[in-house]
């Protein structure tokens, strides 16, 4: 393959990767179909376990802390929030959603109790200390 056919061949790969990144980020934030009168998304999660803890983190720009609110199912953490656009503004760009968002995180086997929670710098960060393991024989 000569370089200019290379050149082009890595230009239309790099494009690629851009246009699947896009897409990417756009099915992260995009709205969740729903009954409820008002817009509602899930933000993106990353989940980190050791032997003894769960570690979620939720990305949630611009969300007020006093509106989120953590509640536990028996297999699943649920978080829920509002993220408000600023009163008196002209919106020039958004790619941020806003309004009412619900996301469900489901856990893996086992019972955990929640250690900490705190949202800082726009990530949700949970903290769950696992108390007992569920074995499958």
């Amino acid at each position: 393959m000569n370089r200019d056919k290379r050149q082009e061949w890595m230009w239309e790969r790099a494009c690629d990767a851009l246009e699947r990144a896009d897409k990417l980020q756009r099915r992260f934030f995009a709205p969740v179909p729903s009954t409820l009168p008002v817009p509602t998304w899930e933000p993106p999660v990353d989940i980190f376990e050791d032997e003894n803890r769960l570690a979620i983190y939720v990305a949630l720009p611009g969300v007020d802390p006093d509106s989120v609110k953590v509640h536990a199912d028996p297999d699943a953490l649920v978080v829920t929030a509002r993220r408000r656009i600023p009163a008196h503004v002209r919106v020039r760009h958004m790619e941020i959603p806003h309004g009412q968002f619900s996301r469900r995180i489901a856990l893996p086997l086992g019972r955990f109790l929640l250690d900490s929670s705190r949202l800082e710098n726009g990530c949700l960060e949970i903290s769950l200390y696992r108390i007992a393991r569920n074995r499958t024989y």
